[in-house]
């Protein structure tokens, strides 16, 4: 019932669950802004925004209908317990990783073609 793997499970649920809404919202207003408006992305790139957006709305759904996030995956290993989390966080969190990985192998083969480029006009140059 609180934010990505139960944090702020115990926070005051009045003002939570506004403000999670707003951030929700602006979250996928956000993704949707930058999807048609900046960049063309790769595959990886637009799986991971839609992973990403997809877990908002997931954590809309549940804070419209139950005022709170339904975590219910709760894993324990040993004594060890694990935060209890939901679909829509894993989403998020696996999206945001993705995100982050296309965008390093898109800098890095960016890198490439612009090495590529500037060492053949070197040597048309000579």
């Amino acid at each position: 019932s609180g934010v990505a793997f139960g944090l702020f499970s115990h926070s005051p649920t009045a003002w939570k669950v506004a403000a999670f809404l707003v951030l929700s919202g602006i979250t996928v207003i956000a993704l949707l802004w930058y999807y048609f408006y900046c960049q063309e992305l790769s595959r990886s790139g637009l799986f991971a925004f839609c992973l990403i957006a997809g877990g908002a709305c997931g954590h809309m759904v549940d804070r419209f209908r139950f005022s709170k996030v339904v975590d219910f995956l709760d894993f324990y290993w040993k004594s060890y317990h694990w935060p209890a989390f939901n679909l829509a966080d894993a989403a998020i969190t696996i999206g945001v990783f993705l995100l982050f990985f296309d965008a390093l192998i898109q800098s890095r083969s960016r890198s490439v073609v612009i090495h590529d480029s500037s060492s053949r006009q070197g040597k048309s140059g000579a």
